[in-house]
């Protein structure tokens, strides 16, 4: 193999063509936090987002064989608005095969110097820290300035049963989950599981939890967003490989109070979306949720909950913390002034 070629992608049928292609290298990379990339969920999310940003998935072949695929969502900035080259290309994964070499970044860098278009920003990850593809992003050369931003992604490891997960607590925290459970059925609140939920159940538990939820009422909900509940409304309809998977509690008039929302590919399960009505804060719906989720999850005997970006709440169940790094470009004075912000 010694040839390498760009192919940017940007239609949905073009990009479902190349399905088959995709779920191989989505299997070959491994990491449990690449499901925004599979080719399922880059589907539904183009679908979501088809009237309002242009979206391009570049594939590099190194002869016959793809070797990495990368999405790109094209959207303008919220700064300087008046000026033409204030887009901005970014995602939040990308696929590489682990055993590609170099040659797929420099292709890459080519494409985003001579065939991009104008832009402002690019941005590039969240790639294993530790992987060989992101020590070749770290040598990335091409054009902007380039940063980087590291996360810290939580999962458990559920190869033993739930009582094996709680028995792994600390003392504290098997003693919280003891008080809560029994305040939670002393005041009769309900926890309920549906796998593959109807569009009309997942907007009646998620919409109503996220509007009362302090990310609801400053509009930074998940679901305050228009493109994202059409995005989980196509996830429900046509999911693919993807298997939704929502927990939630009930008050005892059957008011949803909180809902911990999964993916669920292969043998690991991706926490995407959660949230509580803090009027209940008093019961821990949220940990109620959550260990409804985990306890799902061992039942059904797989291998890994995906917590997501790290957060002190979820350093209470794991201490499986793995690092991840993505890539931001920068060019012109568009891009020195997003340069003043953090990498989102």
């Amino acid at each position: 193999m010694d040839h390498l070629s760009i192919h940017p992608v940007s239609g949905v049928s073009q990009f479902e063509a190349t399905r088959e292609d995709l779920v191989g290298l989505f299997q070959r990379c491994g990491h449990p936090w690449s499901v925004t990339a599979h080719p399922d969920w880059v589907s539904s999310w183009w679908r979501s987002r088809a009237s309002s940003s242009r979206l391009v998935c570049c594939l590099i072949h190194d002869d016959d064989s793809l070797v990495a695929a990368i999405p790109l969502e094209f959207s303008k900035l919220p700064v300087m608005t008046w000026t033409s080259t204030n887009l901005h290309w970014g995602w939040s994964s990308a696929l590489i095969d682990p055993t590609a070499d170099e040659r797929w970044m420099r292709t890459y860098a080519q494409w985003l110097g001579d065939g991009a278009g104008p832009w402002a920003s690019v941005q590039m990850g969240l790639l294993p820290i530790d992987g060989p593809a992101n020590r070749q992003m770290r040598a990335f050369e091409g054009p902007g300035h380039k940063r980087f931003w590291v996360r810290d992604l939580a999962s458990l490891d559920l190869t033993d049963s739930f009582d094996a997960f709680l028995d792994d607590q600390s003392k504290n925290l098997r003693r919280k989950i003891r008080r809560t459970e029994k305040a939670a059925t002393e005041n009769g609140l309900s926890r309920k599981v549906r796998v593959q939920p109807a569009p009309d159940y997942l907007h009646t538990v998620v919409g109503a939890v996220s509007s009362r939820s302090w990310q609801g009422t400053t509009g930074r909900a998940v679901y305050s967003d228009p493109s994202n509940r059409e995005f989980y409304r196509l996830l429900t309809r046509d999911p693919g490989d993807l298997q939704l998977v929502l927990n939630h509690v009930e008050a005892p008039d059957g008011l949803p109070i909180a809902y911990v929302l999964g993916v669920r590919v292969a043998d690991v399960v991706h926490h995407i979306d959660t949230g509580f009505d803090p009027e209940f804060a008093d019961y821990s719906p949220g940990l109620l949720a959550t260990l409804d989720a985990v306890r799902w999850a061992t039942e059904q005997g797989l291998a890994t909950v995906d917590l997501g970006i790290d957060a002190d709440y979820k350093s209470r169940f794991t201490r499986d913390v793995q690092r991840a790094e993505g890539l931001e470009l920068t060019q012109g004075a568009v891009g020195f002034v997003k340069r003043l912000r953090p990498p989102r």
